[in-house]
């Protein structure tokens, strides 16, 4: 029961943070926020990794996932929510500025490196 209010609490907070808004932050170039900031990859890492806030990361991942329509992801049923959390905080901490940008922007560049559809172009952006 706890899990599946976790998962219903980071999708909605998924739908607050990564509204229309997020494209227009990046192409702005107000993406890099810094380490310190509150919606920095770098907090949001630092939550992922306490145990109690698994649930909320796994959510917030996967409610990410499964609601981003361009690029088109292939998600695989097989991949464990868990992997979602563990994969996202070693991906990060093995780009380069991914740290110090905005989590929304750095979540979707995992998932579209993650999980590409065979035939779709690479996005221009990256971390």
């Amino acid at each position: 029961m706890k899990r599946a209010r976790g998962l219903r609490l980071a999708l909605l907070a998924l739908a607050v943070v990564a509204g229309p808004a997020w494209g227009q932050a990046y192409d702005q170039g107000k993406a890099v926020v810094g380490r310190d900031a509150p919606n920095s990859t770098a907090r949001f890492i630092a939550h992922c990794e306490q145990a109690v806030h698994h649930s909320f990361c796994e959510g917030y991942l996967l409610g990410a996932a499964t609601t981003m329509t361009q690029p088109p992801l292939c998600l695989s049923e097989s991949y464990a929510t868990e992997r979602y959390r563990t994969d996202f905080i070693a991906w990060a901490k093995a780009k380069p500025g991914a740290l110090d940008i905005m989590t929304v922007l750095s979540v979707i560049r995992f998932l579209q490196e993650t999980f590409p559809c065979p035939g779709t172009p690479p996005s221009g952006r990256g971390t």
